[in-house]
């Protein structure tokens, strides 16, 4: 079996979780000595593969000429959608042409679900909205994986080497779909830091965010630092207007942290009632929960409920799984 992973062509300049699933099947593929490739707008010739897999069905420009191409070559099309209807969130921002956009985008990404092999949903959730916007898909459910790579080893003070107090920590790409300015906001009014990690996707929005002094951005953190982080906030918070389920809210609550996150999305599915949820479009519900959660005693209960359910090694053989099915 020769496989080909899909992504869009800016997946390492604009990190997310596409990226993320995408290499992490591909590592999970080649322990297996599976021969696996990652396409990101470079590879023209599909005709050596058999299997090829989409991701994000958002970016319908490249999924399509993707879809083309393998349908051309006959091998057999999967997608991972990461879908979430945005015309609310279009409609919030007042932005009447992304709303055309996305309504004109619908007829095609309708065309590359109904004629993939499998429709790969990170939840029900998820599986739910794409049956009910596109008819009835051949979807199947993955949960995604979360791995704490540094729980048994000594921390260094984050607290402490970046001259900070009581911070709440976010790792998302900068970005208005994130809501971080509203978070900028809100912990001004607590007088509390905010530490601001990941891509820099909309330069505008970030220069919004960083105008006040309390906002301290760190760029990209590699795993070890981003741990650290995680264990020495007072919470990890994302209330972005769709969270798919947020693979750094994952992440956080595995390594111990208070999370914060959007009702907008899936992330309950995940989580249960052991995290804190806010409605993204509303700033008054966003700080009331999160004075809720900074107020809340730190416990171990999500942190080894998401470490014990959510793992990567079982995210690979999910995929694998359907891959031979086909």
């Amino acid at each position: 079996m020769r496989v080909l992973l899909c992504v869009r062509q800016n997946c390492y300049k604009y990190y997310s979780a596409d990226t993320q699933q995408c290499q992490k099947i591909y590592k999970f593929l080649k322990k297996r000595n599976i021969h696996v490739d990652i396409n990101n707008g470079g590879k023209c010739d599909f005709s050596k593969y058999d299997v090829v897999h989409l991701f994000d069905l958002n970016s319908t420009g490249e999924m399509y000429k993707y879809y083309k191409e393998a349908m051309r070559n006959k091998c057999d099309i999967v997608i991972s959608p990461l879908y979430w209807n945005y015309e609310r969130y279009f409609k919030f921002k007042k932005k009447i042409e992304s709303i055309k956009l996305w309504k004109r985008c619908n007829l095609y990404r309708g065309e590359i679900l109904k004629k993939s092999k499998r429709v790969i949903c990170s939840s029900d959730i998820e599986m739910g909205f794409l049956n009910r916007d596109f008819g009835q898909i051949n979807g199947e459910v993955v949960y995604y994986g979360s791995e704490i790579e540094y729980d048994d080893i000594p921390l260094y003070s984050f607290k402490e080497r970046y001259n900070l107090d009581k911070y709440v920590l976010c790792v998302a790409r900068i970005n208005p779909i994130k809501n971080q300015k509203a978070l900028v906001d809100i912990t001004e009014k607590l007088g509390m830091s905010l530490v601001l990690v990941g891509n820099i996707d909309d330069k505008n929005y970030f220069s919004e965010c960083m105008k006040k002094e309390h906002v301290k951005y760190f760029g990209f953190f590699d795993s070890y630092n981003i741990y650290n982080a995680y264990r020495f906030a007072e919470v990890h918070a994302v209330p972005g207007f769709c969270e798919m389920p947020g693979l750094s809210t994952l992440e956080a609550a595995g390594s111990g942290c208070k999370v914060l996150t959007s009702s907008e999305g899936c992330a309950k599915e995940y989580l249960k009632d052991k995290a804190f949820y806010c409605n993204p479009f509303d700033p008054a519900d966003i700080e009331q929960k999160l004075v809720e959660a900074i107020s809340a005693r730190k416990s171990n209960i999500l942190k080894l409920y998401v470490q014990q359910r959510f793992k990567w090694e079982k995210y690979g053989e999910n995929i694998l799984r359907i891959y031979e099915s086909l």
